[in-house]
């Protein structure tokens, strides 16, 4: 495990929240053109752009799905990683790395610890991981 992989598991997770977020605007707009689809006659024009969005949400939820199957490999090798730290290493490194909590502030919020104590025990875990054998 290094501070990449455990980096790359933040990353995976912003980039499935985006993922997610691209596929309500999709069903948005498919749902904007339904009634006009229904209610009245209309050119191929707006089936053509039906079909568009159509497949563009089916190519988000195939990425979307890729990158949830990746996120689900790589909190696993996490765990394996976090199950050797002592308790409070990787209660804060959890919260962070896994769980996906936005700031280190928001970590020491969730923790018995303060700020500058929950960044310590971040730099000891981030010691350990940089010591490791790969």
């Amino acid at each position: 495990m290094t501070l990449e992989d455990l980096n790359r598991l933040r990353f995976l997770r912003d980039e499935i929240r985006r993922l997610d977020e691209n596929a309500e605007v999709l069903r948005a707009r498919a749902e904007r053109l339904t009634p006009i689809l229904t209610d009245m006659p209309s050119g191929s024009h707006d089936h053509d752009q039906m079909e568009g969005i159509i497949a563009e949400l089916v190519d988000n939820e195939r990425r979307a799905a890729e990158k949830a199957l990746a996120l689900t490999q790589a909190c696993e090798d996490a765990e394996r990683w976090l199950d050797g730290l002592p308790e409070q290493q990787r209660r804060v490194m959890r919260l962070y790395y896994v769980d996906g909590v936005r700031t280190w502030k928001e970590v020491a919020e969730r923790t018995p610890y303060c700020y500058s104590h929950a960044k310590r025990i971040k730099a000891a875990a981030h010691k350990k991981l940089n010591h490791e054998p790969q």
